[in-house]
C-alpha cells in the first residue's frame, strides 16, 4: 500500500512539473510572438534600409551636395543599415526561440496528460491536499514564467542597444595643390597573375587581396603641412572608386548623373595623360538612384599589360588601352539595387570578372579582355551584393573564382564558368570581399560572423567569428593573422589558425577603406582621411597616424614606396623625395 501511495506521488509530482513547464512555455511562446509582432509592425518586413525622410534626404544630396547635408545623409544611412541588421538578427532569433518555446510546451502538455490517465486510488483521497498542490503548482509556474521573461526582457533591450558610436564630424575638402618635380624609378612591367609579386596595383586591394607587393610603404606625411606629399591632383567629379597603376601610369574612374569618365596620370607627377567620357549604354532609361556613399563611380577599375577595364553604376562595362584608345563597351543592364554598384573587377590571365548581384536579372560573368565578348555567364538568385570577385589557384593550380554573395560563397572554374562547389557564407547586405591566407579563405560581414573554409575539392569549415565585424571594408589576412577595419572606428586582430581574436583597438572616426598589409605594417585609412599605420603584431602597436585632412573612404593603393590615395576632393601621391 505505501509503495502504491509513493507511486502515485511521484507521478503526480511529475504531472505537476510537466504541467508548469509546459505552461511557461506557453507564456514564454506567447511573449516570443508579442515581440516578434511588435518588431515587425515597426520596421515592416525587413526587405530594404531605406525609409521615405532617407529617400528624400539622399535626393537632396544628389541636387546639392555639400559636406552637411553628405554627412548627414551617412550618418542616418548608418544607423538604418543597423537597425535593418538589428532587426534581422532579432526576428532570426526569435522564430528560433518562439519554435523552441512551442515544441516545448506541446512536449510537457502531452506528458502531463498522459500521467494523468489513470483511475486515482480513493483511500488516498483524504490524506492528499489537492488545493494545496495546485497552489504551489501555480507558484512555481509564476516564478518559473518571471525568471524567463525577465532573462527574455534582458536579451531584447541588450540586442537592440548595442548600435556603435556615430562616426566623428567630416572636414571640409582641401582644395589646395602640391606639385612634386622628385622623379621615381619607372615601374617594371610584370605578369599580374594572383601569386606573383609584382610592382602593379592591377585592381581593388591590389594583386594579393589586400597584401602590398613590398614592404617599403612610407610611414610619415601631413595633407596639411604638405609633408610627404610628392604631388596632389584636385578631382571635380566625385566617386569612391581605388586608384589602379600599371607601367607608371594611375588609373581613376569619376562619375556623377550626368558624365561618367576614365581618368589618366601619371605615376610621377600627377600630369593629366588623358580622359575619356564613357557613353550610356542605356539611351533612354533612368539613371539610377544611388545613395551619396556609393555614387555611380564606386566600383575600382582593373588593368593589365593590355589596358584598363571599368565598370559604373549605369551598368557600362569599357575598356581603354593604356595610351587612351577605346578597345570596346558593354551595356549589361541597369543595376537594381538599394545603394548602387560597386562591385568591382578582377582582372585574371585576359580575362575580366564581373560579380553583378542585383535584386533582379543578378549573374557572374567572365569576359574577354581584348574583344569584350562574353566567354561565360552564371546566372545570381542571391539578390544584391557588394562583394567583389577574386581569383586563387583551386586544384592543381587550376584559376578559380570566388564569389561572395548574400548567405554563400561560391567557386566557378575561371576557365569554363562550372560550379566548382558552393558553401554557407555570410548573411545580410554583403559588401566585404574575401581575405586569403594560407590554403584557407575568409569572408565576413556585420550582423552576420566571419567564417573560414579550407580550399579543398569539398572546402572544409575551420572557424567560425562573431565579434567584431566590417559591414563595408574588406579584411586582410597576412602571416596569420586577420585585421578588420569597422565603420565604428574598431580595428580588430583575430588569429587566422583558430579564429581567436587576439586584440581590438578604438579610433575616433570610422573606416570604410579596407586595410592594406605591406611587410611588417598595417595601413587602415579612416574616413577623416587619416592613415592608421599599426605593427602587423599579435598584440596592438600603433606606429603613426597620418593625417590629409580630406575625407576619404576609398582604399589605397601602394606601390614601390609610394601610397595613392583617392580622398573626396584630390588623388593625392605620398613618400619620400
Amino acid at each position: 500500500m505505501a509503495t502504491s501511495e509513493t507511486n502515485s506521488a511521484r507521478t503526480d509530482m511529475w504531472r505537476r512539473t510537466a504541467r508548469g513547464m509546459g505552461a511557461v512555455a506557453v507564456i514564454f511562446s506567447l511573449v516570443v510572438g508579442v515581440l516578434l509582432t511588435a518588431d515587425w509592425m515597426r520596421a515592416g518586413q525587413a526587405q530594404t534600409v531605406r525609409s521615405d525622410q532617407l529617400g528624400a534626404l539622399l535626393a537632396r544630396a544628389r541636387q546639392a551636395p555639400d559636406s552637411t547635408t553628405v554627412a548627414l545623409a551617412r550618418e542616418m544611412d548608418r544607423v538604418a543599415r543597423h537597425a535593418y541588421f538589428s532587426s534581422v538578427a532579432f526576428r532570426d532569433a526569435g522564430v528560433w526561440m518562439l519554435v523552441s518555446g512551442l515544441l516545448i510546451a506541446v512536449g510537457c502538455l502531452h506528458v502531463a496528460a498522459r500521467l494523468g490517465r489513470r483511475i486515482e486510488d480513493p483511500r488516498r483521497f483524504a490524506t492528499t491536499d489537492q488545493a494545496r498542490a495546485d497552489r504551489e503548482a501555480r507558484v512555481a509556474m509564476l516564478v518559473a514564467g518571471a525568471g524567463g521573461l525577465a532573462a527574455l526582457a534582458a536579451w531584447a533591450l541588450g540586442s537592440m542597444s548595442s548600435a556603435p558610436p556615430p562616426p566623428a564630424p567630416l572636414p571640409a575638402a582641401s582644395t589646395g595643390a602640391v606639385t612634386a618635380a622628385a622623379p621615381a624609378a619607372v615601374l617594371s612591367a610584370g605578369s599580374n597573375a594572383h601569386a606573383v609579386a609584382v610592382f602593379q596595383w592591377n585592381g581593388f586591394r591590389g594583386p594579393r587581396c589586400g597584401v602590398a607587393p613590398g614592404s617599403n610603404a612610407p610611414v610619415a606625411w601631413d595633407g596639411t603641412s604638405g609633408t610627404g606629399v610628392l604631388w596632389r591632383v584636385a578631382l571635380a567629379k566625385t566617386g569612391i572608386s581605388s586608384p589602379v597603376l600599371w607601367g607608371g601610369t594611375v588609373f581613376l574612374t569619376v562619375a556623377d548623373e550626368t558624365n561618367r569618365e576614365v581618368v589618366a596620370y601619371s605615376a610621377v607627377t600627377g600630369v593629366e595623360r588623358w580622359r575619356h567620357g564613357v557613353a550610356d549604354g542605356g539611351q533612354g532609361e533612368a539613371v539610377p538612384s544611388t545613395s551619396p556613399d556609393t555614387g555611380l563611380g564606386a566600383a575600382t577599375p582593373a588593368c593589365d599589360e593590355s589596358g584598363v577595364y571599368a565598370v559604373f553604376g549605369t551598368g557600362d562595362l569599357v575598356a581603354y588601352s593604356h595610351d587612351g584608345k577605346l578597345l570596346w563597351q558593354v551595356y549589361l543592364r541597369r543595376p537594381a539595387n538599394s545603394y548602387g554598384h560597386a562591385s568591382s573587377l578582377w582582372v585574371e590571365g585576359g580575362k575580366i570578372c564581373v560579380q553583378y548581384d542585383q535584386s533582379e536579372n543578378g549573374r557572374v560573368l567572365v569576359i574577354d579582355a581584348k574583344s569584350g565578348k562574353t566567354i561565360w555567364e552564371q546566372p545570381r538568385t542571391q539578390g544584391p551584393s557588394w562583394s567583389s570577385p577574386v581569383v586563387v589557384a583551386g586544384a592543381a593550380g587550376r584559376p578559380m573564382l570566388l564569389v561572395n554573395g548574400a548567405g554563400v560563397l561560391t567557386a566557378f572554374d575561371l576557365a569554363d564558368g562550372n560550379a566548382l562547389w558552393e558553401v554557407e557564407g555570410v548573411s545580410g547586405e554583403v559588401a566585404p570581399s574575401p581575405a586569403f591566407w594560407n590554403g584557407r579563405i575568409m569572408v565576413a560581414n556585420a550582423s552576420a560572423r566571419m567564417v573560414c573554409y579550407e580550399l579543398a575539392a569539398k572546402p572544409v569549415q575551420v572557424w567560425e567569428y562573431t565579434e567584431a565585424l566590417p559591414d563595408v571594408s574588406s579584411p586582410v589576412a597576412a602571416d596569420g593573422l586577420i585585421f578588420l577595419a569597422l565603420s565604428s572606428g574598431q580595428i580588430a586582430c583575430v588569429d587566422a589558425k583558430d579564429g581567436r581574436e587576439l586584440w581590438k583597438h578604438d579610433y575616433s572616426a570610422g573606416f570604410y577603406a579596407s586595410p592594406i598589409v605591406s611587410g611588417s605594417r598595417v595601413y587602415a585609412l579612416d574616413r577623416e582621411g587619416t592613415m592608421r599605420i599599426f605593427a602587423a603584431e599579435r598584440a596592438f602597436r600603433e606606429i603613426a597616424s597620418c593625417p590629409l585632412g580630406d575625407a576619404a573612404d576609398a582604399t589605397p593603393a601602394l606601390v614601390d614606396g609610394r601610397i595613392y590615395i583617392r580622398t573626396r576632393g584630390a588623388l593625392w601621391c605620398l613618400g619620400a623625395r
